[in-house]
């Protein structure tokens, strides 16, 4: 499930706790609060204690390497465990960044020198990153960009239209009922639209990126405006797929 996709869940469930929110209403007092998928995002893997050595990631290094220690080969003979010693610290280095990093603590020390000589002899530093196996982490938020785009204040404010239209219409089932299937579109539509900006959205490493970010001239206002004076609103769009017999459009 997207990050914007869980937004409209709970903006579902926030309207259902409180009858007299608009959706818009929701979704904004849900962008407020915490975000939604966070709860769900907890990892097994080991992190940096903040209070010296934890106990437990001690332990399980020296299991590690006990257990490697004492492995052998096919042959029955053992492993060179040395070598292996060597290159796990390699990779270490090269997840930590520098050897210096490495060596932050206790810089000048016997140990600290032999360990440096021990990396240093193993790796090249221009070959440091090869070793890595700790994953990047980017700071890329798509839903930023859709929100910068303008088509976020375009679908609050075709839902909030809706929405006003529903209330006033309680009483006319056919209308009502045409105004719910748009309501279907758009969410169709906004999904696909999300989905097509993850796909589409380069990745930070290559030069389109900074062309991408350096585009953005106008405030999302302004975004919203170009939008609808282009007829492309959710609820232009919506009106077009529904005016073809409900197909799946080809341009969202």
């Amino acid at each position: 499930m997207t990050k914007n996709s869980a937004r409209k869940k709970a903006a579902r469930a926030y309207q259902a706790a409180h009858p007299e929110t608009t959706f818009p209403e929701a979704m904004r007092a849900v962008a407020r609060s915490a975000d939604p998928t966070s709860a769900d995002e907890e990892t097994s893997l080991l992190q940096p204690a903040q209070s010296g050595v934890a106990p437990k990631a001690r332990h399980k290094a020296i299991e590690a390497l006990t257990a490697l220690a004492l492995s052998t080969r096919e042959d029955g003979s053992a492993i060179d465990f040395a070598d292996e010693l060597a290159g796990i610290l390699a990779s270490v280095t090269a997840n930590v960044g520098s050897v210096e990093r490495l060596l932050i603590g206790r810089t000048g020390s016997w140990e600290s020198g032999l360990v440096a000589q021990l990396v240093n002899g193993t790796v090249m530093e221009e070959d440091l990153p090869r070793r890595r196996t700790a994953p990047v982490g980017v700071l890329l938020d798509v839903d930023q960009y859709w929100y910068n785009s303008g088509l976020e204040d375009v679908y609050l404010e075709d839902i909030d239209a809706i929405e006003r239209l529903l209330s006033h219409h309680a009483d006319d089932r056919e209308r009502e009922q045409a105004l719910v299937a748009e309501l279907d579109t758009i969410a169709e539509l906004a999904d696909r639209i999300e989905q097509l900006a993850h796909a589409r959205t380069p990745h930070p490493v290559v030069p389109e990126l900074g062309a991408l970010v350096g585009s953005m001239k106008y405030s999302p206002e302004a975004l919203a405006a170009r939008i609808r004076a282009a007829g492309r609103s959710y609820r232009d769009r919506a009106a077009r797929r529904l005016s073809s017999g409900g197909g799946t459009s080809r341009r969202p």
